[in-house]
């Protein structure tokens, strides 16, 4: 019996007793999706894979964006999420862009930008420290093209294509 006053320990931080080990795995037995608002913000790197014509020319650029939504539990550890996502992406052209007009090359100066306002939902499989997820989004998208002649600042061109648009 230990007197109301005197003090207690747990076996694993009486002294002389090694820490705890680390934790040393991705999955936790107590990770629990959870039900409610969600607001996920992002920034990163945007690069091109090999796609379009052109594609090579662009320089690896800036993404922001930001997720708004409400998760629904799906189980202990599985939830999904409808939700609103926005992103902005843009890229400038390699110090090395031309473009050929009447067969005369004219070296280029400007980017590309993407604006995205999408719909969708994320499925999430909650392990712990890392979280597994899935996502698809379809909605309105607008791209812009900016071009600066190097030699003619005054020689200028802006174009833009507002659509469709989706993420997976």
């Amino acid at each position: 019996v230990t007197p109301a006053s005197a003090p207690t320990s747990s076996p694993s931080t009486q002294r002389g007793d090694p820490p705890p080990p680390p934790l040393n795995t991705y999955w936790s037995p107590d990770a629990v999706a959870h039900r409610g608002l969600v607001l996920r913000g992002h920034v990163g790197l945007s690069m091109d894979v090999g796609g379009g014509q052109g594609s090579e020319q662009l320089n690896t650029g800036l993404q922001v964006g930001a997720d708004l939504g409400f998760q629904l539990r799906l189980g202990r550890r599985h939830g999904i999420a409808p939700e609103l996502t926005f992103c902005y992406s843009s890229w400038g052209f390699a110090d090395n862009t031309t473009i050929t007009v009447n067969n005369v090359a004219i070296p280029v100066t400007g980017g590309v930008t993407l604006m995205s306002l999408l719909a969708g939902a994320r499925y999430s499989i909650y392990l712990g420290r890392v979280d597994l997820w899935g996502a698809a989004h379809f909605g309105y998208g607008s791209l812009g093209l900016s071009l600066e002649n190097k030699n003619d600042s005054s020689d200028r061109a802006d174009e833009s294509e507002d659509g469709f648009a989706f993420d997976l």
